[in-house]
């Protein structure tokens, strides 16, 4: 089992996670739950529905926890696309050294994050994603910052670990195109696979279906 927190992100999904829990770390719920506590943090339990039983819920059930959402694991085969963008769409890749600043806005109205913040989310997303296999990506709608996706091109396999959209920029062809961008990215490095996630039966699911994605399994994410 594998556990995250990060304490100024408290309530965002993507933080404060338990990954690869199994049926034979059930006796460790307490003690997770309880550090997670100490922290005051929102926790998120990544569970894989046949690798646990009904009684390893119950006691998840039992510590306080619910079942919050199903998401899916996707993935396709890396080919290359044309760029196809609408007229008043572009896309732009972030570079090493490039400010920030729209980024951590974009993916504060996508997700949520308290603009409050926005000054330490922008520091966090430079420390995140600086690794040079990373490609940083904002989608721009008549010039505005509207949609971003982050992905990691690996040798065997490439990862879309994050996209969103504001919500006023949505419908417009944003993720579509930022979708075959990374896909685009996984070919060019050699990848065998692009995968993801992304919540079933979402608008991002069916997207990524239409670009040429199938769904691998489905897991639930329990959460305080």
């Amino acid at each position: 089992v594998i556990v995250t927190a990060v304490s100024h992100l408290a309530h965002n999904p993507s933080y404060n996670r338990v990954f690869c829990f199994t049926e034979g770390d059930t006796a460790q719920i307490a003690e997770i739950v309880a550090w997670f506590r100490e922290r005051q943090v929102r926790m998120w339990f990544d569970i894989v529905p046949p690798l646990v039983s009904q009684g390893t819920l119950r006691v998840l059930e039992s510590e306080g926890l619910y079942l919050s959402r199903f998401t899916d694991i996707v993935y396709a085969e890396p080919v290359s696309f044309q760029s196809q963008y609408g007229g008043d769409l572009s896309i732009q890749q972030i570079e090493s050294g490039q400010s920030f600043g729209d980024f951590a806005q974009v993916l504060s109205l996508a997700f949520e994050i308290p603009m409050e913040i926005v000054d330490q989310t922008e520091h966090f997303t430079q420390i995140e994603y600086s690794h040079p296999r990373w490609r940083r990506y904002l989608a721009f709608v008549d010039g505005r910052p509207a949609s971003l996706a982050c992905v990691f091109t690996g040798e065997q396999a490439t990862s879309i670990a994050v996209m969103g959209t504001v919500s006023e920029y949505r419908n417009r062809g944003c993720q579509s195109a930022l979708i075959r961008q990374c896909i685009a990215d996984a070919a060019e490095a050699g990848s065998d696979l692009v995968v993801s996630q992304t919540g079933s039966g979402s608008t991002s699911e069916r997207n990524m279906i239409r670009a040429g994605f199938q769904v691998a399994y489905t897991k639930m994410l329990w959460t305080n």
